[in-house]
Formats: C-alpha cells, sequence, structure tokens
C-alpha cells in the first residue's frame, strides 16, 4: 500500500496596494470643520509619474483653483453644511488623479464668501476693477 503525503505550503499573502496619489492631510475624512476649510495636501507621482500641479474645488463646481507645485497649503471658504473637496493632482503626461474628502462645515464666517480664487474668477475680477 502506497501512502501520498500532501504538503500544503503556506505562503503569507502579500498584496502590496497602491500608495495613494494625493494625500490629504487636513481635513481628515468626515470631519466637522469651521470655514474657511484649512486644506493641506501633497502627491508626489500621479501614475507613476511626477506631479506638476495640484488643484482643488469644493463641491459641483466647474472651477479648479490651480496650484503649479506638488502641494496645497490653503484655506477653502464654504458655507455651514455638508461638502466634499475635491483634490487634484497633474502629472507630466497630462493624467490627474483625484482625493475626495467629505466634511461638515458647522459655521462659517462672514469671510467665508468664496472670493476670486479659480484662474478664471480673478481674471474676470481684475478685469471689474479695471473697468
Amino acid at each position: 500500500m502506497t501512502r501520498f503525503v500532501s504538503f500544503v505550503l503556506l505562503f503569507p499573502l502579500v498584496s502590496t496596494l497602491p500608495a495613494l496619489a494625493v494625500t490629504i492631510t487636513s481635513p481628515n475624512n468626515n470631519a466637522q470643520v469651521t470655514s474657511p476649510i484649512s486644506l493641506v495636501a501633497s502627491a508626489d507621482s500621479c501614475s507613476d509619474h511626477p506631479v506638476t500641479a495640484m488643484g482643488y474645488s469644493l463641491d459641483s463646481d466647474t472651477d479648479t483653483t490651480m496650484v503649479d507645485q506638488a502641494g496645497i497649503n490653503a484655506e477653502v471658504p464654504a458655507s455651514t453644511g455638508t461638502h466634499t473637496l475635491h483634490v487634484k493632482a497633474w502629472n507630466t503626461q497630462g493624467q490627474v488623479c483625484v482625493e475626495d474628502v467629505a466634511v461638515d462645515v458647522t459655521s462659517a464666517s462672514d469671510s467665508s464668501t468664496p472670493q476670486a480664487t479659480s484662474a478664471r474668477a480673478t481674471a474676470l475680477a481684475r478685469a471689474q476693477r479695471s473697468a
């Protein structure tokens, strides 16, 4: 009679998850915050390519406030209520990586009314001042 011995080799299952392209340091997801929202974020790479610019937008706003660097340190005005802050990073190939963070703004100062923060709004504000 022949015996068959089966060996099961167990290897630890190592799963390497890709690092997030955009790292949001502040605010935390689902945090209660006051306005203006303190946004601190960075990105070294997006889709394995260096980041050349970052930006952010609030909720469904189609304007994105841009910075020509791989980090953001900004005060984002917002009204009271729940919001989604979209933080974006563009790489050298033109690809975009986005990380969202949800916040609940519990109070807003009078200065929380959005000022001319996007490139389009800044140009409009300059044109209005010189008119």
